[in-house]
């Protein structure tokens, strides 16, 4: 399973496409240098994910994705190209995220607004 933090507030923006293009002029200096360097290196800059595994459980997937945003997608495939850009992260060009299976949420406000963009979607506290 691949999973993606994003504060539910920014789906407004990214829904249903998360494409890192679309926020390129709102990014802090490390950022945008951390976004050339992938950009040099891979041709994009990627979308990242956090793969879960027998050592990176998905209570790691998940604790590691909300220090990204108060909303986790879970997904159980990605679209290629599928970088592997470290032990336990990937990168894909764009993430669709109506093909969640099913999103974490770590506070209650996120639930109506993540309804809102995908009232289909099975949504989890934790």
């Amino acid at each position: 399973m691949y999973y993606h933090g994003i504060n539910a507030e920014y789906l407004h923006f990214h829904f249903p496409i998360i494409n890192p293009k679309r926020s390129e002029g709102q990014r802090a200096n490390k950022q945008l240098l951390d976004a050339v360097h992938l950009v040099t290196r891979f041709g994009f800059e990627p979308v990242h994910l956090l793969q879960c595994s027998a050592s990176y459980t998905r209570n790691d997937c998940i604790r590691d994705c909300s220090k990204f945003g108060d909303s986790v997608f879970v997904f159980d495939e990605l679209p290629l190209p599928l970088l592997y850009l470290s032990s336990h992260e990937r990168g894909v060009i764009t993430l669709d995220l109506r093909d969640a299976l099913y999103c974490y949420v770590t506070n209650m406000a996120s639930v109506s607004i993540v309804h809102k963009f995908l009232p289909d979607l099975q949504i989890r506290i934790h």
